[in-house]
């Protein structure tokens, strides 16, 4: 006896599964919420903290840097 197998694009197409789109969209409601300008204050402060990250790594590596070729490590 032979199964027929239905691609998933074929699925989606026909209303059986959400989209990639709806998908990602209540992926991000979930995490974020609804309140589009919650997520807006949201992403500001996630978007310093890199930036902090970022300078302080940058800071680090220089001073490891220093170090590492003074032969102090």
């Amino acid at each position: 006896m032979r199964t027929r197998r239905t691609s998933t694009a074929a699925m989606k197409a026909k209303g059986h599964y959400p989209s990639d789109r709806e998908t990602l969209q209540d992926s991000v409601e979930l995490i974020f919420g609804l309140d589009p300008d919650k997520m807006k204050e949201i992403a500001a402060k996630m978007r310093a903290r890199f930036i902090h990250v970022a300078i302080a790594g940058a800071i680090g590596s220089i001073i490891f840097y220093y170090l590492l070729l003074n032969h102090h490590i």
